[in-house]
């Protein structure tokens, strides 16, 4: 651990299991960096493995030896689960699982299943439909399967080897692909030994994996890998080349290191790299954004135990610049004072498997040795009494606010059209006061804002006045940036001169910021850095363009004021803007305003016809569901705690209670 790394040190007491008299039972002492705050989620999750988030919040568990799969809900949103509910049994190492449209997908070594609109049923767990059959090497060495959806659409899946090193069969020692209804296999990276976690770079989409170097030569040798598939088709090395750089005793002569892909990252030797994540939250830092947050299962085999921690890497497009322990105590001691090979897994307080990031911006952490799921988070809780508040005034009178955020403590702020006053309530507080006065800062109209924690920033969409009858016009149409704790000026970004209304804001997952141009039909991006806007996205079928959201599938959501439309428009690869996708909804938007995200396919909008609404997107449709009705001239939304708080009658916010499904 780095010495500026101030140990915040969290006693969790962890469910006992057969270890030597000297360690049995003993609590795990975490060690994270400042700030982070370490819980048990849920327990008596048997022999947890791979995560996967449904669209409801449920989190889905795979296993090994356990042949279970588990359901994990978290009822009333206070971070720890109500219900560990089993939704299969007796299935042959069922690590893999994942989620596509309700549906949840499980690897078990030989057959790909599908458990259909699983969140529904989860205490009658339908029969599952056999997506593919005869999976590759169901019978020797590493049998167990790891499975993601891809940006693509495609399921993605690892086939490991079938022996400690040895020349595998066609489609073994692979990352495969296929179509989610289990055709058009295809190999995407060879030479892979035993990768159990892969994901997506946020911004570039390239696949990023850990792989599991061989055993027998020795405590340092070879190092685990993080390795990219910058493209389909290289080979990285298994079984000719191992760590990049050391060719195979028996095989090394058949294949240069030259001709095969070196690791973004050498992990250590034997520390048994498995699930991870890209960091792309609001929570944490803002060093971690697109950091990758992995498992590290620990050795079995080496002298001294290696791994039995989480770690960080932080990255730069494909190169990795720092590596360091996230989550550290899963070990009793030192490890260069314990035993190593089985006895080290055997006094173990614990075994990270995989890493999963929750829409709040926390992280699960599995654990299969103690059969639980581990939450990360960072910052202080909100106040005990955050929402016995049952609205929030501002201290001024003719304000007229039109939209509201808050920042992840619980702050809210608001915009002033009238007086272009940014006011601010503190956590918990029913009254906002004057914050950024529209004098002092040179603010007119405002209309969206938007708290972006990741980098201290307040957004604000600001309006050029007057002009009208001889009087001059004042201001200008500009995003705006401010400091979001001292309310300092950052930077002023103009629109078009004689263009649209500035109206709301989003940030994407790389930092770039995103602005809705209302009556032009135009979304502009600012890229992370840049020093002017640029148009992004224009289409005359959203001229009335209001809300905008990013969901996790990296896409950007808007509605329309004018039409009740909601529309998708994809991110390529390239950063430009895809073609515009009318979403389907399950009943009629009026006057659709407020735009935000809630879960990894959950908006949450108002409609100023008086109600707020969640809408949960699946492919182009979008289920509605009423929150609350009879709210007058809704403008805006944003959550805090179990609540939204909703801003009505360009007046004042209301709380209405809000528990995602």
């Amino acid at each position: 651990m780095k010495p500026s790394m101030i140990a915040a040190v969290v006693a969790v007491h962890a469910t006992s299991v057969a270890v030597t008299a000297l360690h049995a039972q003993q609590p795990n002492r975490w060690i994270v960096p400042p700030g982070f705050q370490v819980a048990v989620f849920a327990e008596n999750v048997e022999g947890a493995r791979s995560l996967a988030l449904g669209p409801h919040g449920t989190v889905f568990v795979g296993s090994q030896r356990a042949g279970k799969v588990h359901a994990v809900v978290d009822t009333n949103g206070d971070h720890k689960a109500d219900r560990v509910v089993v939704i299969a049994t007796g299935l042959d190492w069922p690590n893999g699982v994942a989620m596509r449209n309700g549906a949840l997908y499980v690897a078990t070594r030989s057959k790909l299943l599908r458990f259909d609109d699983i969140e529904r049923h989860l205490d009658s767990p339908p029969t599952p439909v056999v997506v593919r059959d005869s999976l590759p090497n169901p019978n020797d060495g590493h049998t167990w399967k790891f499975i993601s959806f891809g940006p693509d659409d495609l399921l993605y899946m690892s086939v490991g080897a079938p022996c400690n090193v040895c020349l595998s069969p066609p489609m073994v020692s692979t990352i495969l692909r296929m179509k989610p209804d289990g055709s058009n296999l295809e190999v995407v990276a060879e030479g892979v030994r035993n990768s159990v976690g892969f994901d997506w770079h946020p911004t570039s989409r390239e696949l990023w994996f850990t792989d599991n170097g061989r055993d027998g030569l020795g405590d340092d040798l070879p190092s685990d890998e993080l390795n990219v598939a910058w493209k389909p088709g290289l080979h990285f090395g298994f079984p000719y080349c191992h760590q990049g750089d050391v060719p195979d005793s028996t095989f090394g002569a058949q294949r240069s290191c030259a001709t095969t892909e070196a690791p973004a990252l050498k992990l250590g030797a034997h520390v048994a790299a498995l699930g991870f994540t890209f960091y792309t939250g609001s929570m944490f830092p803002a060093r971690y954004r697109n950091a990758v947050i992995v498992a590290e299962h620990g050795s079995w085999n080496r002298s001294k135990p290696s791994g039995y921690r989480v770690m960080v890497a932080f990255t730069d497009g494909r190169r990795v610049t720092g590596y360091e322990p996230f989550l550290d105590g899963f070990l009793p001691g030192p490890s260069d004072s314990l035993p190593g090979g089985w006895e080290a897994t055997r006094i173990a307080l614990g075994r990270p498997v995989d890493v999963l990031q929750m829409p709040d911006g926390s992280v699960l952490i599995s654990d299969d040795s103690r059969n639980r799921l581990l939450r990360v988070s960072y910052g202080v809780a909100p106040a005990v009494g955050l929402q016995r508040r049952i609205e929030v005034t501002i201290n001024d009178t003719a304000v007229t606010p039109e939209n509201l955020t808050s920042s992840r403590d619980g702050t809210v702020y608001f915009g002033s059209m009238a007086k272009g006053t940014i006011y601010r309530a503190a956590p918990g507080a029913s009254q906002a006061e004057p914050w950024i006065l529209a004098s002092a800062a040179g603010l007119t109209r405002v209309l969206g804002v938007l708290a972006d924690d990741r980098t201290n920033t307040l957004w604000v969409c600001q309006n050029a006045t007057g002009g009208q009858d001889g009087a001059p016009v004042a201001g200008q149409t500009a995003l705006r940036s401010f400091d979001l704790k001292s309310g300092g000026a950052k930077g002023t970004y103009p629109l078009s001169p004689n263009g649209g209304v500035c109206n709301d804001i989003a940030v994407a997952a790389d930092g770039a910021v995103y602005v809705s141009e209302s009556f032009r039909g135009r979304v502009h991006r600012l890229k992370p850095g840049a020093t002017q806007l640029a148009v992004w996205a224009a289409s005359e079928q959203m001229n009335v363009i209001d809300g905008l959201a990013f969901l996790a599938d990296g896409s950007l959501y808007v509605n329309d004021f004018a039409t009740g439309k909601l529309f998708r428009i994809p991110v390529n690869a390239d950063g430009s803007a895809g073609a515009l996708v009318a979403i389907e909804t399950s009943m009629p938007l009026v006057r659709p305003d407020g735009l935000r995200r809630v879960g990894p396919r959950t908006l949450i909008q108002v409609e100023q016809q008086g109600r707020v609404t969640e809408l949960t997107v699946s492919g182009n449709r979008a289920d509605v569901r009423v929150l609350g009705d009879g709210l007058p001239r809704a403008s805006g939304v944003t959550i805090v705690g179990s609540s939204a708080l909703v801003l009505v009658e360009l007046t004042k916010a209301v709380v209405v209670p809000y528990r995602p499904q």
